[in-house]
């Protein structure tokens, strides 16, 4: 007789653990643009990064992290790390018969379909645990009959689920448990989060107290390199991003890294979470990007994992999750201690950092740099300025810096060019011409770069010009990090040894009025801010619209329909700029996305791209 066992799931029992293969990646497309940060010259960045080795026991135990990827097979519980609540009771598990199964297809959802895609994800690394049966887990499950020697039909029936050893009945227990809110983007309210969240270290950075001076150190290094961070965050309660956030039907083996206070994401807005597809193989293709190749040398040295050197355990997959705004720490705790103290003990000057000579800065720019400039232009025409100004490259140190090169028969560039550094008496070690334009960049070569796009000229770049730019860069087959990497200033024929001269009028859309602002010449063949649409191309309309939304941080699959799922995006973008919530784009909203409407607009729910909208 059949005995029913029922079993409470409450750790990570179903976790399938990923070991990634090392992966060298292919070189870039030549119309794929390598991103330039702030302050680093063009050589320092590379669409293509060749992911280093994973760490050998050796280098592990003589904590020589420099030329290696630290990645212990594993999480966070395994090796060692206390682990944190989790919002729900986990499943309850009940054994059943062959009889029992209900086959699973193509639209099936809940926690034995959750149970499923963490059998599937040890062969299969494109499967989302979100607990719903879509196209990809269909495929996935076709791959797996196909090794188990089983009629390919992609319906999970019971001899599969025999042969994946997932012959269970799996229920949702209580979620959330008591006192759990969700607040959209983590999980508050708890008295097991509270005191979790009370155990983090609370310093600089809000991590786990085993690891967090990786993190300071970290942070420290990519600061004193003159790296400017302009977005940053640590601790956030919820899982992975690729998943369902909420963790509802899932289990804690899909808590993201910042749950447990074990991964820190830099400047997301440039570095965004992004699916890389390739007709045969995604894990090889290139990353887009606006990483120097020092800060990924400083990562590895303080043992944290890029995000942008995912890959698949296996070649030929068709698309792959990459996060190039995130590094985590996937070792244990006693080597955390192990890196701290040995980085600690040899202190910055082990860092291979950009020094002056290696930086173009300019206006927006921010870090020990600038002080050094402040320091070498003569008394006479330093800018009074606060104390805590002293590491901001201002638009009073500009003009400074531009009455100075005047003075000597410079370019008045207003930036740090290598003309400027070698008056100064800097030696050079770079031959960047393009002002690196990226956002909280000011001044007159801003101005320049909105009245290139169309934009409403403000010397002052937030998301709607950085919205706008990466628009330009996606229908110019650039690299759409929403900065000017030198392709991107090629293109639209940006100098920083030109100065600005010329008087124009940029007329802004209806809702806005018309401004006259002072901007440098614009060549005759620069760049068209839209592409003209092909006859047969229209859906690209409301994949543009898409695009834009999930370069805003709202995710949104492109399928260029515009369905409930952009609706619900749309809606969350509209609140959060304080304009009217409703289904049809209009022109303020497009605007604020960075897109450039003509002349058919509003779009409206359930239309398929019938306005020209790039």
């Amino acid at each position: 007789m059949f005995r029913v066992r029922r079993l409470r799931v409450t750790g990570i029992v179903l976790a399938a653990t990923i070991v990634l293969a090392p992966t060298v990646w292919q070189a870039a497309p030549s119309n794929a643009a390598a991103a330039v940060t702030p302050g680093s010259p063009a050589s320092a960045i590379t669409a293509a990064p060749v992911r280093p080795e994973h760490c050998t026991e050796e280098q592990m135990e003589a904590v020589t992290l420099d030329n290696c990827a630290l990645m212990v097979d594993g999480n966070p519980a395994t090796h060692g790390f206390p682990a944190p609540p989790f919002p729900g009771n986990g499943f309850i598990i009940t054994p059943i018969t062959p009889e029992e199964w209900v086959p699973l297809t193509l639209g099936s959802s809940g926690p034995i379909v959750t149970i499923l895609q963490s059998k599937l994800l040890v062969d299969s690394s494109d499967v989302v645990v979100d607990g719903k049966f879509g196209s990809i887990t269909e495929v996935a499950v076709r791959k797996a009959q196909g090794t188990l020697l089983l009629p390919v039909t992609g319906i999970v029936d019971a001899a599969t689920a025999t042969a994946l050893d997932m012959l269970v009945r799996a229920e949702q227990d209580t979620f959330p448990g008591t006192g759990w809110t969700w607040t959209g983007n983590s999980w508050s309210g708890s008295a097991a989060l509270a005191a979790w969240e009370q155990s983090l270290a609370r310093g600089g950075v809000r991590s786990h107290p085993l690891a967090a001076g990786l993190f300071e150190g970290f942070l420290a290094d990519v600061r004193r390199g003159n790296y400017r961070i302009d977005e940053s965050g640590t601790y956030s309660f919820r899982c992975t991003a690729t998943t369902v956030r909420n963790c509802k039907g899932l289990t804690p083996a899909q808590l993201s890294y910042h749950s447990w206070g074990l991964a820190v994401d830099l400047n997301y807005s440039t570095n965004p979470l992004q699916t890389v597809r390739h007709a045969t193989d995604a894990c090889a293709a290139p990353t887009a990007h606006a990483m120097p190749n020092w800060v990924l040398k400083a990562a590895q040295r303080w043992g944290l994992f890029w995000g942008g050197w995912y890959s698949c355990p296996k070649a030929g997959q068709r698309s792959i999750v990459k996060d190039p705004h995130h590094f985590e720490y996937r070792g244990t705790p006693e080597l955390a201690q192990a890196i701290i103290a040995k980085n600690t003990a040899e202190g910055a000057t082990a860092v291979t950092a950009p020094a002056l000579g290696d930086l173009l800065l300019a206006c927006g720019d921010r870090g020990p740099a600038v002080a050094e400039i402040r320091a070498l232009l003569p008394a006479g025409y330093r800018p009074a300025e606060a104390t805590s100004l002293v590491n901001t490259f201002t638009s009073a140190l500009a003009a400074a810096i531009a009455k100075w090169q005047t003075a000597q028969g410079l370019p008045a560039t207003a930036t740090f060019d290598p003309a400027t550094a070698a008056a100064l008496g800097v030696t050079v070690r770079h031959t960047e011409v393009f002002p690196v334009l990226h956002r909280n960049s000011c001044g007159d070569h801003v101005k320049r770069l909105q009245s290139l796009l169309g934009l409403t000229v403000t010397g002052s770049i937030g998301y709607t010009t950085m919205n706008s730019l990466r628009t330009w860069q996606r229908a110019h087959g650039l690299a759409p990090t929403g900065v000017t990497d030198t392709a991107t200033a090629a293109a639209l024929k940006l100098r920083v040894n030109t100065p600005p001269t010329t008087t124009t009028t940029t007329t802004a859309p209806p809702d806005d009025s018309s401004t006259t602002t002072t901007s440098s010449p614009v060549a005759p063949t620069a760049a068209k801010v839209y592409v003209p649409l092909a006859r047969g191309t229209r859906s690209q309309v409301v994949n543009a619209l898409q695009r834009a939304l999930t370069a805003a941080g709202y995710r949104v699959r492109t399928t260029g329909l515009f369905g409930p799922q952009t609706a619900r995006s749309l809606h969350s973008f509209q609140r959060a700029n304080r304009l009217p919530v409703s289904s049809t784009l209009s022109l303020r909203a497009a605007r604020l996305l960075g897109l450039t409407p003509v002349p058919k607009l509003p779009m409206r729910y359930g239309q398929r791209g019938d306005n020209v909208l790039l």
